[in-house]
């Protein structure tokens, strides 16, 4: 029994099929914007990057935004990780309880973060890894279907609302009087 919150609400994203239109949505926009921009900057056609690396980048491209979401977790609490792996996805939760403001920004953390350093790397870097790291950047958009989600559920609470992640839903709590 808690003494200090009490559990108002539950968002379960894995039961809910607006749940599921919305991530499949966000996903086949992304990928489309991305495939257009692929398509009109000739990048396909310098990509040195081959094979089982490129799968192999892409991969831990995911884990790498997983762990930004950890980072962030930890940075906030100091309770239990939870990790969940389900081919061919991964999520990670924890057991504390967060603020509104501290949940956005573990939501939204990685696809910011990580767009931010793809971008960079697209404008920087050499011409024969703009292709692969545009992919990167299009699957950072396309991947985070679930954090946009979060958010966009997250507004219907008010600011002094706490959420806990388990990696497989969502407890919204608020303060007892």
């Amino acid at each position: 029994m808690d003494k200090i919150f009490e559990q108002i609400g539950t968002i379960n994203y894995k039961k809910s099929k607006y749940a599921n239109a919305f991530i499949i949505g966000s996903f086949v926009f992304f990928i489309a914007v991305g495939a257009i921009i692929v398509s009109l900057s000739g990048a396909i056609f310098n990509n040195s990057l081959k094979g089982q690396w490129f799968l192999l980048g892409c991969l831990c491209y995911i884990v790498l935004h997983e762990t930004i979401h950890l980072i962030f977790m930890k940075m906030f609490s100091k309770e239990r990780l939870c990790i969940s792996i389900k081919f061919p996805t991964i999520s990670v939760g924890s057991n504390a309880k967060f603020s509104k403001v501290q949940f956005i920004i573990i939501a939204i953390a990685p696809v910011v973060i990580l767009g931010a350093i793809l971008i960079a790397a697209i404008l920087f870097c050499s011409k024969e890894y703009t292709f692969f790291f545009t992919i990167l950047l299009i699957l950072n958009f396309a991947g985070s279907g679930g954090d946009y989600l979060q958010v966009f559920e997250m507004r219907k609470f008010s600011a002094d609302t706490y959420f806990q992640d388990n990696s497989i839903e969502t407890t919204v709590y608020k303060r007892k009087p």
